[in-house]
């Protein structure tokens, strides 16, 4: 009789089913979402996510990515509560901060206003609701509650897809992309808070003033100091191609480079969301036992690889012969984007699940550094393809093959992180 597959491979397998049914959903829904909008329109809102996610991404100073690491007890418990507590008011700080930037740059030359036009003014709502959901996503996989978090991306998708398609059928415009785009964190948020908002808010009041909380902060304090600058590299490394991008190329350019990264990036990022999640969760239980953390690690780093021959062999195939029927022949140029992305997304499958090592094991200097040659290197690689008139997919190509071996260095820098052990604050 075989073996049981483990907590481990079930969690992963559970998140994956619900990954792969909402971008089911979303694939359905793309044939009409891009006959009912220009490449233009989806350009904009390529500007407009990228923005959300690198904002995102750091607003609560990465305490979020702290919650996971306390103790599951009485007492790590409710050090995991004021880390979620500390990660929403940086949050709601870092939204105002960033509404009080885009209304000054309305008399100081209008900035992203131009842009975006008055669609710009929602991205702090975007920044709030992203931020807000990453911390109870955090809450939600401290607790082990996969089967909650597998519903979540059917649900995400299909709220977004209804709204994206009426909004279009409406006349709407471009902000029916957006609303439908901002409409998922808040789907997640009204989900993982759902039974949970009660208990958090009496743990979080039981704290005895600023006082007790900003030790808590202290504690934690290699995050902000760390750990955000490196998700913001990260952030900055995958989502400011666009901006490059928008150097040189056309803004119908930009939509098909945007449909590109949603249609093979984002899917596979996704993925790696599940993975990460539930690697980082039992990285930590294991961080004590050098055997089982190394055994954890292997098995994730081949089961990641041996998954990527399929995947990769199945996106090779779409984009080749499934674009121009799918999406229609205004979008053909995305067919060699998309193939032109493929080395880096395989890069990142491979390796983005094994950089939470450097959370579980304090060494966030490591990623910082790396991230900064990263940003280079990519950075250095679309500018230099637009400056020589490189076309669009071959300026994607030249900065996916020059930053492949970037992310192939994870793999070990991450065992070294492993073998050294824990940093002690």
């Amino acid at each position: 009789m075989g073996r049981k597959p483990g907590p481990a491979l079930r969690a992963i397998t559970l998140l994956a089913s619900g990954t792969a049914l909402g971008q089911l959903i979303a694939i359905g829904a793309m044939p009409l979402i891009t006959r009912i909008y220009s490449p233009a329109e989806y350009g904009v809102l390529g500007l407009f996510s990228s923005v959300v996610v690198i904002a995102g991404s750091v607003a609560g100073l990465k305490y979020d990515a702290a919650v996971i690491l306390p103790a599951r007890n009485g007492d790590g418990n409710r050090i995991a509560i004021g880390l979620f507590v500390i990660s929403i008011l940086s949050v709601a700080i870092s939204s105002a901060i960033l509404l009080l930037f885009l209304i000054a740059s309305q008399f100081f030359g209008g900035g992203l206003l131009v842009s975006m036009g008055h669609w710009a003014l929602l991205l702090p709502v975007g920044t709030f609701a992203a931020g807000v959901s990453l911390s109870f996503t955090a809450l939600a996989t401290r607790a082990g509650e996969f089967s909650r978090l597998s519903h979540l991306p059917p649900l995400q998708k299909g709220a977004s897809v209804v709204v994206q398609i009426g909004g279009g059928l409406l006349g709407v415009g471009v902000g029916g992309l957006l609303v439908g785009a901002l409409l998922q964190s808040f789907v997640s948020i009204g989900l993982l808070a759902r039974g949970r908002l009660k208990s958090v808010l009496l743990v979080a009041l039981s704290f005895r003033g600023t006082g007790e909380l900003r030790g808590v902060a202290h504690r934690y304090r290699d995050f902000p100091s760390v750990n955000a600058p490196t998700a913001l590299l990260n952030s900055l490394a995958w989502n400011s191609q666009i901006f490059l991008l928008a150097l040189f190329y056309t803004p119908d350019e930009l939509g098909m480079f945007s449909l590109a990264m949603g249609m093979v990036g984002l899917p596979l990022n996704v993925i790696l969301t599940a993975v990460s999640q539930v690697y980082l969760r039992e990285s930590a239980d294991r961080k004590s036992r050098p055997d089982r953390a190394r055994f954890l690690w292997v098995r994730v780093l081949v089961g990641l690889l041996l998954l990527s021959v399929p995947i990769f062999v199945g996106l090779v195939l779409f984009c080749r012969y499934l674009v121009v029927p799918i999406f229609g022949s205004a979008w053909s140029l995305t067919e060699m984007i998309a193939l032109a992305l493929l080395p880096i997304l395989w890069g990142r499958f491979v390796t983005t699940t094994l950089t939470t090592t450097f959370t579980v094991y304090r060494r966030q200097v490591w990623m910082l550094v790396w991230q900064v040659f990263a940003v280079l290197v990519t950075s250095a690689a679309y500018l230099l393809g637009g400056a020589n008139g490189l076309r669009i997919d071959e300026t994607v190509a030249l900065a996916s093959w020059a930053t492949l071996p970037v992310y192939l260095a994870i793999i070990p820098l991450s065992l070294r992180a492993m073998s050294l052990g824990v940093v002690r604050s």
